[in-house]
């Protein structure tokens, strides 16, 4: 994760939706029920365009995907099926959304390679990578330093910090906000960089990113922490 998938397909998505005639943003994330996922897609997709079904909510998966498919057939679609994790995820939702010849589209953002091949096997698949060297420096220094330069005694340690961050944006991101907010001096930066340099050798089992946002959440004042807390409680 972390890479920019979400970012790319919903800048792409709120600069082409109002071209089609129904449009609809779903999260899927690891703990989805086909049920909700139709659910939510009849909500979106129905909205300012038709009268969502009163029994909506005691709908089985059948009656759901038929009230799709029909509302679908003569309309041009946009539907975004975000962060998908299992192939079966894809095939569940398939039946509902018809090919219907309008110039319909669905997105959808993965982090799994068989979950990209199975839904768009004539390879309509974009894979990012992770941003250069030069290209992290620029989003870092964006962050870190918005209205000044980097201090020439922070550039070694700011860049051994971005290179933790192994080009991925949210990493990077991250890590520069926190950064900013920080006092620019070497004492700090340097217990940043080696709490950063912790957190990486001491949890092997995160990925990089997730590491970058523990230490973000570390240096968060108590207040944050809570509310972070209590967010976190929600569902995708």
């Amino acid at each position: 994760g972390g890479i920019g998938n979400t970012t790319l397909a919903g800048t792409v998505y709120k600069a082409e939706r109002e071209k089609f005639d129904c449009h609809a943003w779903v999260s899927i994330s690891q703990t989805y029920t086909r049920e909700d996922v139709l659910r939510r897609l009849i909500i979106e997709l129905f909205r300012d365009k038709h009268n969502v079904p009163s029994n909506i909510a005691t709908m089985d998966t059948t009656a759901m995907q038929e009230e799709l498919r029909m509302f679908l057939e003569q309309k041009r679609y946009l539907v975004t099926l975000d962060d998908v994790w299992a192939p079966e995820a894809y095939t569940d939702l398939f039946g509902a959304l018809p090919p219907n010849l309008k110039g319909s589209r669905i997105i959808i953002t993965t982090r799994i390679a068989d979950v990209a091949h199975l839904a768009f096997p004539d390879q309509r698949i974009l894979t990012l990578e992770p941003l250069s060297k030069d290209e992290s420096w620029k989003l870092f220094c964006k962050k870190a330093f918005p209205d000044r330069e980097c201090p020439a005694e922070l550039q070694t340690l700011s860049e051994q910090i971005v290179c933790r961050c192994e080009g991925l944006p949210l990493a990077i991101v991250s890590i520069g906000s926190l950064l900013f907010v920080r006092n620019k001096t070497l004492e700090e930066w340097r217990r940043i960089h080696d709490q950063l340099s912790w957190e990486i050798i001491n949890n092997p089992r995160l990925d990089h990113v997730r590491n970058v946002l523990h230490l973000s959440f570390i240096y968060l004042p108590t207040y944050l922490k809570s509310c972070f807390l209590y967010c976190a409680l929600f569902p995708e």
